[in-house]
């Protein structure tokens, strides 16, 4: 269980940090690296909650000797999960305002893009010579 706390508090962290970056563009490692660091808890805490399952099909009567000791840690990780999902959120609510500031940033773009090309071809064929047949 303190393995567990430990992890989640690893996950905690690295959410804070995601949330703390003013930049995406001058940034994008370092948030790759809090995404595979936020990964790789929930992989560990998978995995402990397997072994923690394991033990209780086990040995029923583990968890009865130290009622005290688990229901303490079982109350600071859910409080740690909690603070840990709300980040999550404000996180997941950042990174969507600004994936569709990039996306419009995208439209705006590609709309000007075109207004170029169209003015472009308008103003090559109004300046375009005229050639009359003439014979000699």
């Amino acid at each position: 269980m303190g393995q567990k706390r430990d992890t989640f508090e690893r996950f905690l962290s690295a959410t804070t940090s995601l949330r703390g970056i003013p930049d995406f563009e001058q940034n994008r490692e370092r948030i790759e690296s809090l995404i595979d660091e936020r990964r790789r808890c929930i992989s560990a805490i998978d995995r402990i909650d397997g072994r923690i399952d394991k033990i209780r099909k086990e040995y029923p009567s583990v968890g009865s000797r130290l009622p005290n000791e688990i229901t303490r840690l079982a109350t600071v990780i859910g409080d740690i999960a909690a603070r840990a999902e709300q980040v999550t959120t404000e996180c997941e609510t950042m990174f969507t305002r600004w994936r569709d500031d990039t996306k419009n940033q995208m439209i705006r773009i590609r709309q000007g893009q075109n207004g170029v090309s169209v003015r472009a071809d308008r103003a090559y064929r109004v300046r375009q010579p005229k050639f009359l047949d003439v014979t000699l």
